[in-house]
């Protein structure tokens, strides 16, 4: 037989299940703007029934309802899928600030940049061939080239600048990373503790869940669960976290690059020291921009060898207003720049000529008297010319050759702008040049800025001074030569050998090699700027796919605000009725009598 008082006890289950609904409620409604909150909600279920007898047999009659337990709202697929592309977002958004960076070092709409400094040392060798005579010419031809080996350096220092911020945002991005995963590791403990009773810590694993989606944008990760409710993470085959222990990330220094002139660092995994390589995120970033601004380095070194020999080479087969022959225009005068292209991105060559006269006995000779012979050595040398075989003395890259873009001095000294290769040997001169005289040496070199290379043509060269012959590239189809071929002679003098000369940019003219950089860049960065606006878009489906599942709707809630007062005030109500009738059962039944 049922008991008397269990109406009650079912409206007091029913009115503390409405309150603790009422208290989820405003749980959620508190936290509607907390970062990463998910929804919960009271997960309820009827208590078991008690049996009563009756006419027809035993009757189930409901007891009221329990608690089994409060749950959030979370839909794993869709937090893995808002962790990939959240990588993939981070990635793009960081490549696209540097890409901003390097265009706005490279920008020539102001008229300071490199390709107006081209313009204006090319069109100064064009006005040179037109009117040599005058110093102003020259000066202006010297005072061009000092602009444009300022600018290349300066966009240079530039781009280490940035490689530079780069590396030392990667260290302040690998501790923010492992102070992260420190805090994903306290959590794991925490919530353990927690769910031993069996009750899910709901707000504990959201602060989770909110720490893999910042982790994510840093590398990319994959996050499982193991049976205790503690969280592994694992990044491009390394575990980050495993449950209550981690293994942090080193970021190490490295040598020194002397071909960027900046200090490269590593990133290491801690007590195993393997090199880590994100496969994602802000950090892969970080290093691809730093691979991409030393390629633009490269570039400009690029450019800079060809000036130090494609142009020199040039330079040195003309002859100044007295005869001058032989003068480097850019670097140190006595040393010979060759371009050599290698696996490494390619390296200049320092070589010098030394003189050495012996003295030979005559009875070596056969002859009455002592002779001497004067031979010619080509040594390698260092920036200063001092002979070595040092490879990392003689050989120089990236940016040494971009510091070694200079201008040299003796064309600033009292007169020097009259060195000045403007003519070639054969050319009409005279004590004192007139402005119909022939410069050809000068437009040659202004035509190494618009010229491509040719192949070498048979018997197409020029002499020098001395007789021997100088040969050329071919001509192109307006006779203008614009390119000398190296040669090498034997001591004798009387042996030339002619070989093809690598150029530092290829085929193309000096030109066309920054607008082809400068064209990549804009491509690139336009590249970045259409997968970032498309994964803006991918990202804004993510975030509404997630916010339909966790998030807290305000309309919703206040609905189940209603639901569960209405709840709570029928159960109280129906408390008062059941015990009004108790109490007229207890206090106003068998008093007849009395």
């Amino acid at each position: 037989m049922r008991s008397t008082f269990n109406g009650l006890n079912t409206m007091v289950r029913g009115i503390l299940a409405n309150q603790l609904s009422l208290d989820t409620v405003g749980h959620n409604i508190t936290n509607a703007s907390t970062a990463g909150y998910s929804r919960q909600s009271v997960n309820l279920a009827a208590t078991m029934p008690q049996m009563q007898g009756s006419i027809y047999g035993d009757v189930a009659v409901g007891t009221g309802v329990d608690t089994m337990s409060i749950e959030r709202a979370r839909n794993i697929y869709a937090d893995k899928q808002f962790r990939a592309e959240t990588s993939t977002e981070k990635y793009y958004e960081t490549m696209q600030l540097n890409y901003d960076k390097i265009e706005a070092i490279f920008n020539d709409s102001d008229g300071n940049g490199i390709q107006n400094a081209v313009q204006n040392f090319w069109k100064s060798w064009i006005d040179l061939e037109a009117n040599a005579s005058t110093s102003s010419n020259r000066v202006t031809t010297i005072e061009q080239g000092k602009i444009l080996s300022d600018t290349i350096q300066t966009a240079t220092k530039q781009l280490q600048s940035q490689i530079e911020a780069a590396y030392e945002d990667l260290a302040v991005r690998v501790d923010k990373l492992n102070d992260i995963t420190s805090q994903i590791v306290h959590l794991n403990k925490q919530i353990i503790v927690q769910e031993t009773t069996g009750a899910t810590a709901n707000d504990l694993r959201d602060q989770r869940d909110l720490l893999c989606d910042e982790l994510s944008e840093y590398v990319d990760i994959t996050v499982s669960e193991n049976s205790i409710g503690s969280y592994s993470i694992v990044s491009n085959g390394v575990t980050l976290v495993n449950n209550v222990d981690k293994l942090d990330l080193n970021y190490s220094r490295g040598k020194s690059n002397t071909q960027y002139g900046v200090m490269e660092y590593t990133i290491t995994v801690d007590r195993t020291g393997i090199v880590f390589t994100p496969s994602n995120g802000i950090l892969k970033a970080d290093l691809d921009t730093i691979e991409e601004n030393k390629d633009y380095i490269d570039g400009l070194a690029n450019m800079a060898a060809f000036l130090m020999d494609t142009m020199n080479r040039q330079h040195r087969a003309g002859y100044g207003m007295k005869d001058e022959h032989g003068l480097n225009f850019f670097g140190n005068l006595g040393i010979k720049y060759t371009y050599v292209n290698d696996d490494f991105g390619g390296y200049l060559e320092m070589k010098t000529m030394t003189t050495v006269t012996t003295e030979i006995s005559s009875a070596l000779t056969n002859t009455s008297s002592n002779q001497t012979i004067t031979q010619t050595y080509v040594t390698t040398c260092d920036l200063y010319g001092n002979p070595t075989n040092d490879p990392e003395l003689y050989q120089i890259r990236g940016v040494q050759i971009i510091e070694a873009l200079e201008v040299n001095g003796i064309y600033f000294d009292t007169d020097g702008d009259s060195k000045v290769a403007a003519r070639l040997y054969g050319d009409e001169s005279d004590s004192v040049l007139g402005d119909t005289a022939g410069f050809r040496n000068a437009i040659l070199i202004g035509n190494l800025f618009n010229m491509t290379q040719e192949y070498v043509e048979e018997n197409s060269y020029l002499t020098d001074v001395n007789g021997n012959k100088v040969y050329l590239l071919k001509t192109d189809e307006y006779g203008n030569y614009f390119d000398i071929k190296t040669y090498t002679t034997n001591f004798a003098g009387a042996t030339y050998t002619t070989y093809s000369a690598t150029r530092a940019i290829g085929s193309v003219s000096f030109n066309n090699y920054y607008i082809s950089l400068m064209s990549r860049l804009g491509i690139n960065a336009e590249a970045v700027d259409i997968k970032m606006e498309t994964q803006q878009d991918v990202m804004t489906q993510l975030n509404n796919w997630r916010s339909s599942e966790m998030g807290v709707d305000w309309n919703e809630e206040l609905t189940n605000m209603i639901k569960f007062q209405k709840g709570f005030g029928a159960c109280a109500r129906m408390l008062s009725a059941m015990d009004e009738i108790l109490d007229r059962l207890v206090n106003n039944t068998g008093v007849v009598g009395r």
